[in-house]
């Protein structure tokens, strides 16, 4: 079905309904309020997808699966998690800085395609610290924002994600991140 056609009376019609083309991410980022909510539940509602709401909204704020990884003792790029209503650009600043970084990323939770991606210096941040005060604004309503310190390497290698849910391998996805250079 196409993103015009996702209700959820269109989703009965079907055995089974694969969003991995077409998920919560995508719908998130669209924009369109009215179809937002529409689809979303959808979503939420369908008996028959795959992978299941459940394991899709589990998948779609990343601090949840990335502290669960973290606590299973799975290698992960040093992380700090700006949630919402939490954020504060100089004590996010002043975090990198403790931590020695020299370079970071920052991405929206809930998104893909690069969107809300963006890669600094320290150095760039203490010649304009408005820089991620204004990150922070143009992104105000995502749920969370997820900074790294940028690790040499991913732009010469796949990304490879993995997902398993409830000890279940569900699914790999690998690309390479150009946007990271």
């Amino acid at each position: 079905i196409t993103p015009e056609e996702l209700t959820l009376e269109r989703l009965k019609k079907n055995d089974v309904n694969f969003t991995l083309g077409y998920n919560g991410v995508n719908i998130a980022v669209e924009g369109d309020p009215t179809a937002y909510a529409i689809k979303m539940k959808a979503f939420k509602k369908a008996k028959n997808l795959f992978p299941t709401w459940a394991q899709e909204e589990y998948l779609l704020y990343k601090s949840n699966y990335m502290k669960a990884c973290m606590d299973a003792g799975v290698p992960m790029a040093p992380t700090i998690f700006a949630m919402k209503g939490k954020r504060s650009p100089t004590q996010l600043f002043k975090q990198i800085k403790e931590r020695g970084w020299k370079t970071f990323v920052m991405k929206q939770s809930e998104s893909g395609f690069c969107l809300g991606f963006l890669k600094l210096t320290v150095e760039q941040v203490e010649k304009d610290p408005s820089i991620l005060a204004e990150y922070f604004k143009d992104y105000a309503h995502c749920p969370e924002c997820i900074v790294q310190e940028a690790i040499e390497g991913f732009t010469r290698n796949w990304e490879t994600r993995c997902f398993w849910f409830n000890g279940q391998f569900l699914y790999a996805i690998a690309n390479m991140a150009a946007v990271s250079t």
